[in-house]
């Protein structure tokens, strides 16, 4: 796969530059070039005496498979972790103490600008919660890309994840909500940070 990768972010590459880049035994790099030209992963170009490679269809269908899996290995360890996080109610209770005393303690100075108090208030909110958010704002990009590509193909100018909310079904099941569906009912609920 490592060569398939390569070759998908600098397709063209010869011989000699896969083997640069992989900085593997020489002879088993020719050897899994070969190979993969003779599964039909990637096919040979000669310009000169050079022979540059590509990857076919079927590399790329290859490496999308891969891909496949990885995201869903990932997803089964994020899953498991978060359930566990979840179920610690006594773990979440630390955090939420925590992120409050860290709140609490922010200097603030009464001859502070107003501009400057918000800014020390939002250094903390981004510290405390910002690799929350940022996962979050991840996983709700990749559900509506996952499950809304449809949408995408058919009007990519209003395809915009960060505009629908994500809600859930008692059954287990998403709900796709445009926010501005949301701000109209007066539904849209407030925000931590920007």
């Amino acid at each position: 796969m490592e060569i398939l990768e390569l070759l998908l972010r600098e397709p063209g590459l010869t011989h000699n530059e896969i083997y640069s880049e992989l900085e593997g035994n020489r002879n088993r790099v020719l050897e899994a070039i070969n190979d993969l030209v003779r599964q039909g992963y990637i096919r040979e170009e000669k310009q000169g005496r050079k022979r540059k490679c590509f990857l076919t269809k079927k590399g790329e269908k290859a490496l999308l498979d891969e891909a496949f899996k990885r995201v869903d290995e990932s997803l089964r360890i994020i899953q498991n972790i978060t359930s566990k996080l979840v179920a610690e109610k006594a773990m979440l209770e630390d955090w939420r103490k925590a992120s409050g005393k860290a709140l609490l303690n922010v200097k603030i100075t009464e001859d502070m600008p107003l501009e400057e108090r918000i800014k020390k208030v939002e250094e903390v909110v981004e510290g405390t919660f910002g690799l929350l958010t940022e996962s979050y704002r991840n996983m709700h990009r990749l559900i509506c890309e996952v499950f809304l590509w449809k949408e995408r193909q058919l009007a990519p100018e209003c395809f915009d994840p960060m505009k629908i909310f994500i809600g859930f079904t008692k059954y287990g099941g998403l709900y796709f909500i445009p926010a501005g569906l949301l701000i109209e009912q007066k539904w849209a609920g407030s925000a931590l940070m920007p």
